[in-house]
């Protein structure tokens, strides 16, 4: 048998193996799984990784406890799974290198004793491939395994020390020599490709002056704006010349190529993808959320918003709008929310045999009804939700029909992790978080996925450079850039290095692995004999890149790249490179582009007999057909309701949400006898629980100093509210109370955030987060349109309800005058609040009727700062006895698109 070796070739090689007979193309795994069955040794044992590097910790942790000043303490201490697994490295390095542990003495330096002093509690019974090797190694001095040849594919001296001696070895036992595998040689021939490979094989002492290209085709690079037009211009390029065969260098796992070919019919390669970023695998990762305090509602909305999960789609999305809204669990809302969805729930499941109410319920309590742990979990907890992942996974993967191999791979890993603290991690009880991240991340590997089969007369590629054993005859070289370099550091000390080459170890240095890569580099364009196109994006994956290092030997080589190049699309004298005679290339075609018309201040309608009848109206909707009325319409009528984001809210608003809520709950307090230590004091019992249940994000870590200062804030800000209730005699008549009545014969519905009440007298507090210029502006210029239609509702004995806005984060209240609050400066001193509620309903109706009107003839107003000026000249006298209309873009609105913003 011919042995060929190589450290790539467990990948896929070009051309395939079984295309010579009698020969082992080998990377190291199949060269090892072959010595292992002709040796009869013990067959592998696969992906049992995370369970050497526990059986490490422990003996590490075996170490440190019988011996003080071992070098690795602090980073056991901060972190023992991912020190266990670096020091493991180290180990299975120099056993792989030949290492004996007998060699170590008290002379030895004190890093190689220290590991050395680790092995004397290691249980080796998991056995990783760095053993397995050395195993394999020492059958072969017992065992002859003849070879007819032994050929390697790399320089022997780049080569770990492993494969040195297994190679040697063979050497031995069959009598044959390692012989280097042997590529093609100079190129023959004046082109540009045969000049420059022969510029890359040549010394760099005898490498000539730059040449200039011939632009004969044969060296081609392809540039393109991104990745996807280069795939595109390919594929068409291949389907309009079915004679041109080429192979494909794909160095990435992108299946950018693998698409392409498909949209234009050609055969698929049959790319398998492997990705962490897998829906599947991210529960692994997403699910450890529900185990810990304070809880993080970020992953939580993660984990709803997942294809794949365990929890259903329905009540997912419940979840996620509540979370998104009031970011917390087992508040009040949540517990409205969720019992109102599952009442509904339970009612369409009684006529609706489909609906599995009782195991939507277990999801429910599985996941959100269990406890939560600030630093560690108890190891039941985590077992008992890794196995539930594990056989919910496999039971999803039969529902939907074997389609989806991920989830197979997610029950696997699952499995994993539940394995390991079953059976390994015994003598703890509690898991920190650090550890099960690390647990995790010692187990999850990426899901492969063949998003394709392979189709007949497919298209050759290989994925490593040193796989592309034969010449081929035209090869593009897919995405012609430099991945992120990888920076390599020794792992040993100068002290320690000259220790081991003393005793015959000689571990790979970064030299080695530099040497190896730039070794690398050259094989694809060395094995091209024809044409070599190299196809080289401005961006991948949206992100700017650099080009291969060998774009600067060609820069080298030849005098003017220009000539070389072509770029996507094709035009004028980029043909001549591609020979157009004989190929046809892909045609372009102009997209025409449309400059946007000016803003309209109208949208007319042609049917002008809608109806406008609405059930209710409510002042945020009146509002908006008060001063932007295309938003009513395209909401009201049109029903282009926006659909929710689901995403945490903003810290602004969830600090106005969070004051709301803590001021609606004390004012229902009878709090007319507090101090100002008694409302700090009400504040300090109340307010952390409501945060843990309403503002999750403000108990993340980091996020101290933001939720002190907020309890501080609201402590002034409320004591400062309850002086302005006591000292004007005011009392607290309701919170959050509803409110009914009409306006111009429309039902109107609203709810005021606080109304106070003294002798005959109301007033209507709308409480505000910030904003106090907004505000005074709004007060000022008579358009507090939404207090005076809560004053409207509210009229009491025909009294017209004093109103005021109190901003919560400046503890301050905003008044049109001081007859309701003495303490707060007036905005408009001497005005009386029932004549500017009289001027500005008056205004109110006026308004409603005339955009009624308007909407009747199917006028629709579209209102912004290009429109504003255009529609004052339209209007004229007809803005005299309506509301002042706004000069600027709506703040919020959902339409712009539509309005051609």
């Amino acid at each position: 048998m011919k042995l060929i070796f190589g450290l790539q070739l467990d990948g896929v090689v070009f051309p395939k193996p079984q295309t010579e007979a009698g020969a082992l193309y080998a990377g190291p795994l199949a060269l090892l799984k072959f010595l292992e069955a002709r040796l009869g040794l013990e067959g592998p044992q696969e992906k049992n990784e995370h369970i050497r590097i526990e059986l490490y910790r422990q003996a590490a942790a075996g170490l440190l406890e019988i011996q003080s000043g071992v070098f690795f303490k602090q980073s056991f201490e901060a972190d023992p799974i991912g020190c266990a697994a670096y020091l493991l490295a180290l180990r299975d390095e120099l056993m792989g290198a030949g290492l004996k542990w007998a060699y170590v003495t008290a002379d030895s330096p004190e890093r190689i004793q220290h590991l050395a002093g680790i092995e004397k509690f290691y249980d080796d019974r998991e056995k990783g491939l760095a053993e397995r090797l050395v195993t394999a190694t020492e059958g072969l001095i017992h065992k002859k395994t003849p070879m007819e040849s032994i050929q390697i594919i790399e320089p022997f001296d780049l080569l770990p020390a492993v494969f040195k001696n297994i190679l040697n070895r063979l050497s031995q036992s069959s009598g044959r020599p390692v012989e280097a595998f042997k590529f093609s040689g100079a190129a023959e021939g004046e082109s540009d490709l045969s000049l420059f490979k022969n510029f890359l094989l040549s010394p760099p002492t005898q490498k000539t002056a730059p040449f200039a290209p011939k632009g004969d085709g044969s060296l081609l690079i392809l540039k393109a704006k991104r990745e996807t037009d280069a795939a595109i211009w390919i594929a068409q390029f291949l389907q309009k010349n079915r004679h041109c065969r080429p192979a494909f260098f794909l160095a990435d796992n992108t299946l950018v190529v693998e698409d392409a070919m498909s949209q234009e019919g050609l055969p698929c390669f049959g790319v398998g993808s492997s990705s962490l970023s897998r829906p599947a695998l991210q529960i692994l990762k997403l699910a450890t959320a529900f185990l810990w305090s304070p809880l993080d509602p970020f992953k939580i909305l993660q984990f709803t918003a997942l294809a794949f999960k365990p929890l259903s789609d329905e009540l997912a999305a419940e979840i996620g709008r509540v979370m998104s809204q009031k970011p917390g669990i087992d508040g009040d809302h949540w517990r409205e929310s969720i019992e109102s969805f599952f009442v509904k729930l339970k009612e369409r499941a009684a006529v609706d045999q489909k609906i599995d109410y009782r195991m939507i319920r277990s999801q429910y309590e599985f996941w959100f009804e269990r406890s939560h742990y600030l630093t560690e979990a108890p190891k039941s907890e985590v077992i008992q939700l890794f196995e539930y992942l594990s056989g919910w996974a496999v039971g999803e993967y039969r529902r939907r029909k074997g389609k989806y191999p991920s989830l197979l791979t997610l029950s696997e890993q699952a499995g994993k992790i539940k394995e390991y603290f079953e059976t390994v991690a015994l003598e703890r009880d509690a898991i920190t978080p650090l550890e099960l991240k690390s647990v995790i991340d010692s187990i999850i590997e990426p899901s492969p996925v063949q998003t394709n089969p392979e189709e007949l007369n497919r298209y050759h590629y290989f994925r490593n450079e040193s796989c592309l054993l034969q010449p081929a005859e035209e090869l593009i070289w897919w995405n012609f850039i430099d991945v992120a370099p990888a920076h390599y550091f020794s792992k040993w000390y100068g002290d320690e290095l000259l220790w081991l080459e003393q005793n015959g170890i000689f571990p790979l240095l970064p030299k080695h692995e530099n040497a190896l890569k730039v070794w690398y580099r050259n094989k694809p364009a060395l094995q091209t004999s024809r044409r070599l196109i190299l196809v080289l994006p401005e961006k991948v994956n949206g992100k700017p890149v650099i080009e291969h290092p060998l774009y600067c030997h060609l820069k080298a080589c030849f005098k003017d790249l220009d000539l070389l190049s072509m770029g996507i699309p094709s035009v004028g004298e980029d043909n001549r490179l591609f020979a157009s005679s004989l190929y046809r290339l892909p045609e372009t075609e102009d997209i025409k582009t449309e400059i946007f018309a000016e803003s309209s201040p109208f949208l007319h309608l042609q049917n002008r007999n809608f109806d406008l009848a609405t059930e209710y109206e409510t002042p945020t909707g009146l509002e908006s057909l008060f001063y932007y009325p295309h938003q009513w319409v395209f909401k009201k009528m049109a029903k282009l309701g926006g659909s929710q984001i689901l995403n945490v809210v903003s810290d602004h608003a969830l600090a106005g949400n969070l004051a709301h809520r803590l001021f609606e709950l004390a004012l229902k307090e009878n709090f007319y006898s507090w101090s100002q230590d008694a409302t700090s004091a009400w504040l300090e019992k109340n307010c952390l629980s409501l945060v843990v249940q309403e503002g999750a994000p403000l108990m993340m870590y980091g996020k101290e100093p933001e939720r002190l200062q907020f309890i501080q804030t609201l402590k002034s800000s409320l004591w400062r509210l309850i002086l302005f209730i006591k000292e004007n005699g005011w009392t607290v008549k309701a919170t959050e109370m509803d409110l009914t009545g009409t306006f111009a014969d429309v039902p109107l519905k609203g709810k005021a955030d606080v109304v106070l009440e003294r002798q005959n007298e109301l007033c209507i507090v709308d409480l505000k987060w910030a904003g106090r210029s907004a505000r005074q502006n709004m007060i000022k210029n008579q358009e507090d349109i939404q207090l005076q239609l809560y004053g409207s509702m509210l009229l009491h004995n025909g009294n017209v309800p004093h109103s005021a806005y109190f901003i919560i984060s400046e503890g301050i209240m905003l008044a049109r005058n001081s007859s309701a609050f003495k303490e707060v400066r007036s905005i408009v001193p001497g005005s009386d609040h029932a004549d500017a509620h009289k001027d500005v309903y008056l205004k109110m109706i006026n308004t409603y009727q005339w955009r009624k009107d308007q909407l009747k003839q199917g006028k629709i107003e579209i209102r912004t700062e290009q429109t504003a000026k255009e529609l004052e000249a339209e209007y004229g006298a007809e803005l005299m006895d309506v509301l002042e209309m706004k000069k600027e873009n709506a703040r919020f609105d959902d339409y712009t698109a539509l309005l051609g913003h």
